[in-house]
């Protein structure tokens, strides 16, 4: 079960970039199982976040932020297909 994670994962980074590098939605930072995540829901819940917990803004915490989305929009996905 990791494991398929771990391929979804790369190929989540491999496609984020590669709509960065071809312009195709500026606005989009990833696209999971055709649910797409755009940079204003991302500022949105990050906000939120950030003022819920009285954390500081940082590069890494909005990269693991953003990997907690990912994570969990696969974790639905994958209870949806049982």
């Amino acid at each position: 079960m990791f494991n398929n994670y771990k391929k979804l994962l790369i190929a989540f980074i491999v496609f984020s970039f590669s709509i960065k590098l071809f312009s195709f939605n500026v606005d989009t930072i990833a696209i999971v199982n055709k649910k797409i995540i755009t940079s204003n829901d991302f500022k949105k819940f990050y906000r939120e976040k950030l003022a819920k917990y009285g954390l500081t803004d940082n590069y890494d915490l909005r990269i693991k932020y953003l990997l907690n989305i990912v994570y969990d929009e696969l974790l639905i996905a994958e209870a949806k297909a049982e």
